[in-house]
């Protein structure tokens, strides 16, 4: 019996490490499509967009640890705007290009890179935001919501200057 188990559970690894590999994703038919979505707080503020980029390269590993990693060339994006006039797709082209926003939460801060990855600013939000939700709006504002730690919505300009904020965090739900 022991020797059937043992038998059974070495098949069974060999066939999954025979499965689990490492591949090349096929850049000529692949494309990264982001679909930018209204929902959640700012929802009345955003945009249905898709923006698209060819994969530059990238891997895909189907082992235990499955995970996809993938290169793109920010200046290859492109918005592809549903309801937006073609001077809104124009500034949110203007600006994906140039600047991507991140929410460090752990940090309490948004980071700022160039389309290349070098890093260009830090926003330091407080002891105790975490800013779960980012959204630039063709007026070139950052909006930021954290129903976590400061539990505030906050407006910045995209040089880093915090033009207001509101909320607190309260004894009850709403």
């Amino acid at each position: 019996m022991r020797r059937t188990v043992f038998l059974a559970a070495t098949s069974l690894v060999c066939v999954l490490g025979v499965s689990a590999q490492q591949h090349n994703i096929d850049t000529r038919k692949s494309t990264l499509t982001i679909h930018v979505g209204k929902t959640g707080v700012f929802s009345g503020l955003g945009h249905e967009d898709e923006v698209r980029a060819p994969i530059h390269s990238g891997t895909a590993d189907t082992g235990s640890h499955p995970a996809v990693e993938m290169h793109v060339d920010a200046r290859a994006l492109r918005v592809i705007g549903k309801d937006d006039s073609e001077k809104d797709r124009a500034e949110v082209q203007k600006t994906i290009t140039r600047r991507v926003f991140v929410s460090d939460r752990g940090n309490h801060r948004i980071q700022v890179f160039d389309e290349n990855g070098k890093f260009l600013d830090m926003w330091p939000l407080g002891e105790y935001a975490a800013v779960y939700h980012l959204l630039l709006t063709a007026d070139r504002n950052l909006w930021m919501s954290d129903g976590h730690g400061s539990f505030k919505i906050y407006k910045y300009n995209l040089d880093g200057k915090m033009l207001y904020s509101w909320g607190v965090m309260g004894a009850k739900p709403g």
